[in-house]
């Protein structure tokens, strides 16, 4: 994405979370939030005893979680997977428009920033400030964000990573099979890299 395009990607989260602000869902159908989440990591982690790494990582983001506070400005249901494959431009209204809400939970507003940009932040071959200066100025010309929250992007980020790594552990399990089509021992790899890789970031100072 050029600059242009960055910022208006920011714009619409922005207006996404001005809808949360005031999107009251049905009692019987209202999403899960954060703490089901860490229920959730908490459940694969006890199937996977051997995972002391994210054990301690979980136990870490639970204390730092709880001790935020819960506003009506920085917290709601968020859409978590608003990344580039689930927007698409408008070249007639210059308007992004989302799909794919499988994932939405109650959050803080910042981790849905950070869970979009999640590759940019994470992407240690280049300068990805310019980038997120972009995103965070089309953003913020819609809905404020407190610089706090900001200064918590690495940790909502560590939220992200133990999460996907929850489920990368959950999709490997009884994964050993025979008889598979010819793409899946790649598939397979290609997730069993990703797992390492992310259990190395656990030991990551906080």
């Amino acid at each position: 994405m050029n600059d242009s395009q960055m910022e208006s990607w920011g714009k619409s989260l922005g207006s996404l979370h001005t809808c949360s602000q005031v999107y009251e869902p049905a009692k019987e159908i209202k999403r899960k939030d954060w703490r089901d989440g860490l229920d959730h990591i908490a459940v694969v982690i006890e199937r996977h005893s051997h995972e002391k790494e994210a054990l301690l990582e979980l136990d870490n983001l639970r204390i730092w979680l709880y001790s935020l506070k819960q506003s009506k400005h920085e917290y709601g249901l968020i859409h978590y997977d608003f990344q580039q494959d689930n927007i698409f431009w408008h070249t007639s209204t210059s308007q992004f428009h989302i799909i794919d809400f499988d994932d939405a939970m109650y959050h803080w507003y910042a981790m849905d920033i950070v869970a979009a940009l999640a590759d940019v932040l994470d992407n240690k071959e280049r300068d990805s400030s310019r980038q997120v200066e972009c995103f965070l100025r089309g953003y913020t010309t819609i809905f404020p964000l407190d610089k706090q929250m900001i200064e918590h992007f690495p940790k909502f980020l560590r939220f992200s990573k133990l999460y996907s790594f929850s489920r990368i552990l959950t999709a490997l399990e009884d994964s050993d099979l025979s008889n598979t089509p010819p793409w899946y021992a790649g598939l397979r790899l290609k997730l069993m890299t990703m797992r390492d890789e992310m259990r190395l970031g656990f030991s990551n100072p906080w």
